[in-house]
């Protein structure tokens, strides 16, 4: 069991300045552009697609739900993004 604590706390340190806490933001989509990765919503902002994350059934005018992080560069990215209620 030892062995196997070692590397986990040594991979926690190293994600540990890269990690971010979730945000939430609602909006309508404004445009998107599929091949970058990219939403933008009625507010200006712009998202970037996590890795996985598919926006397949959306387009631009869908009020959606974004969970989101900020990384240390600034740049937002979508977690989990869906039709709002």
């Amino acid at each position: 069991m030892r062995m196997l604590s070692i590397p986990i706390a040594v991979a926690s340190f190293l994600v540990w300045p890269y990690s971010a806490s979730a945000d939430e933001m609602q909006g309508k989509i404004e445009s998107m552009d599929t091949e970058q990765g990219v939403i933008v919503l009625d507010n200006g902002e712009a998202l970037w697609l996590a890795e996985g994350v598919s926006i397949e059934s959306l387009y631009p005018g869908t009020e959606v739900k974004v969970t989101f992080e900020e990384r240390e560069d600034g740049e937002k990215y979508i977690g989990q993004i869906e039709p709002a209620e």
